[in-house]
């Protein structure tokens, strides 16, 4: 049987190539399991049927989609903006109280549009419970009738 020997300077490059590669995974998984929260954010939509929400009225539609492998917990919904103007809350986040989002879910809030200039809002805007901020320009939607 032939003798295998050890020395001081294999260990130490074995050791080096285990961290190394403890470091990779580390930082992969880090990357992997972090928050990933898609918004969109769409005017002109109607609602029909018996939902609460007046059928004459046009909603901006604010789309929370969790894209990650952990759950989020969305506090507040709403509209930012341009310059020094008012921001907008929406009055769906505030009914319904903070929406856990769990992988793979989404969750929808309405705004009414009308009283809103849409030329000076900025965009949406959705904060977690941690305060970590998502935002997404507004699309316009279709306008005809």
């Amino acid at each position: 049987m032939p003798d295998i020997t050890v020395t001081a300077s294999m260990v130490a490059w074995y050791a080096a190539l285990v961290s190394t590669a403890s470091l990779g995974l580390g930082i992969f998984l880090a990357l992997r399991d972090r928050p990933r929260i898609r918004l969109t954010a769409r005017t002109n939509w109607i609602v029909i049927g018996d939902s609460g929400y007046g059928p004459d009225e046009k909603y901006i539609c604010i789309t929370v989609a969790n894209r990650g492998r952990r759950p989020v917990t969305i506090q507040s919904i709403g509209l930012e903006s341009k310059g020094d103007g008012p921001d907008y809350l929406a009055s769906d986040s505030m009914r319904q109280g903070p929406r856990e989002v769990g992988e793979g879910k989404a969750e929808s809030y309405l705004m009414a549009q009308s009283g809103l200039e849409l030329d000076s809002i900025r965009g949406a805007i959705a904060v977690d419970q941690t305060g970590r901020k998502w935002r997404a320009k507004l699309e316009s939607g279709s306008t005809d009738e």
